[in-house]
């Protein structure tokens, strides 16, 4: 079923083909359905840019946080076409992982690290270091 504004079935069909290759569809969290899905639902067509960056560099597929689903492709994205400008914009307001996962486990998180790289190069750890004195 389409959703209102959704974009047309033949960028849905190739995402989909896409998605299959990455192994998207097979990557469930916590029960709630398929990366796929919820990559479809938010991005639309840009999904496919997404799984594209999984099929050319596959660690792109792996989580942020584990149990959580946002993945590095997604990061990989919004550093390219949004303006991140903090770590807390990006788990607060763009991935809301701030408000799911537990301050621990975004610390110890080896991929917000790596998501921190992608978005402020080589500015990543200082980002880090100030979202975490700052929470």
């Amino acid at each position: 079923e389409q959703w209102f504004g959704e974009d047309g079935h033949a960028e849905r069909q190739a995402f989909e083909r896409l998605a299959h290759q990455v192994g998207l569809d097979n990557k469930t969290w916590v029960g709630e359905g398929t990366s796929y899905d919820r990559l479809w639902r938010l991005y639309g067509k840009d999904a496919i840019d997404i799984c594209q960056r999984i099929h050319v560099e596959p660690v792109m597929s792996e989580y942020v946080v584990e149990g959580y689903p946002v993945l590095l492709a997604e990061v990989a994205h919004m550093a390219e076409h949004e303006m991140v400008e903090t770590l807390a914009d990006f788990l607060r307001r763009r991935s809301r992982l701030a408000l799911v996962a537990p301050q621990q486990q975004l610390q110890d998180s080896a991929g917000l690290r790596r998501a921190a790289e992608i978005l402020f190069g080589d500015q990543a750890e200082a980002r880090l270091a100030e979202y975490f004195q700052a929470s």
